[in-house]
């Protein structure tokens, strides 16, 4: 679906590219706004922790998204990627916290390349209440 390099001047553009896939595969507006915030949140991270620049991959499967964000940075600390919930007056720390509230899967690899971020999101929630779905911003 989507392929392309990003750096600093070009999040907004590419942001708006991740939201036309999204309405492609057939994600309703508030999906589209979350998957796109978790996009975002990883984009933004390669950015300013990841050396600048980065790159995303998007792709569909038959029932989910899938989006790689990888840059060339130094990596995340293991430490924190599993973040505990910011506190409200906090100024950052909000990105991975938030990614793995929203997607249904997230798997974070660092090594000597860089780092990758791989998110997955549903194309259809599931119908069982209660079920593995992803938290929406008004209930994080």
């Amino acid at each position: 679906m989507l392929t392309c390099s990003f750096d600093a001047t070009s999040v907004t553009s590419l942001r708006r590219a991740v939201e036309r896939c999204a309405r492609a595969a057939g994600l309703d507006d508030l999906a589209v706004f979350v998957f796109c915030l978790a996009v975002h949140e990883a984009v933004i991270n390669a950015v300013c922790h990841g050396g600048g620049r980065g790159k995303v991959h998007l792709w569909q499967h038959a029932d989910r998204l899938s989006c790689q964000i990888s840059d060339q940075g130094p990596g995340i600390a293991t430490n924190l990627r599993h973040p505990p919930c910011p506190e409200p007056d906090s100024s950052n720390g909000r990105g991975l916290w938030l990614i793995r509230r929203v997607c249904h899967d997230v798997t974070i690899t660092c090594d000597s390349a860089g780092t990758r971020i791989l998110l997955h999101f549903p194309l259809h929630p599931p119908s069982q209440p209660g079920a593995n779905t992803p938290v929406t911003p008004s209930a994080a």
